[in-house]
């Protein structure tokens, strides 16, 4: 048997935790206003990317294993993939995740054939 494909997508959607108080907590309130002000103007333009719940889904044979990341604030995506830490570490997340949804399935399939041969009458 070849080794699965796991592919990996990201999924983007409006945070709805209140920008203020939540973005920046510098010291400086003049900063953190003009900062929150700034998130809230992208925000009012359409922007997703502005104060958005980022999901990265790592998928093998129509399995799913996800990782959240909320209040996050980048130009696009390629600005997330290219301008931190977060996306590698959410990939493993969400690889592990994807582990564990086979090891749930591995149950339900030994649970099912349980259940097929006692309704089938066998042993």
């Amino acid at each position: 048997m070849s080794k699965p494909v796991v592919t990996y997508r990201i999924e983007v959607e409006p945070d709805d935790n209140p920008v203020r108080g939540n973005c920046m907590a510098s010291g400086d309130d003049a900063a953190d206003k003009a900062y929150e002000d700034e998130i809230i103007r992208r925000l009012d333009n359409g922007e997703v990317w502005a104060w958005a719940v980022v999901k990265v889904v790592a998928e093998c044979e129509g399995f799913e294993g996800h990782d959240y990341l909320c209040g996050c604030t980048y130009k696009d995506e390629k600005d997330f993939i290219q301008g931190n830490d977060y996306y590698p570490d959410m990939k493993a997340a969400a690889l592990a995740d994807l582990l564990v949804e086979f090891e749930e399935a591995k149950k339900t399939g030994a649970r099912v054939d349980s259940l097929l041969k006692a309704l089938r009458g066998e042993k």
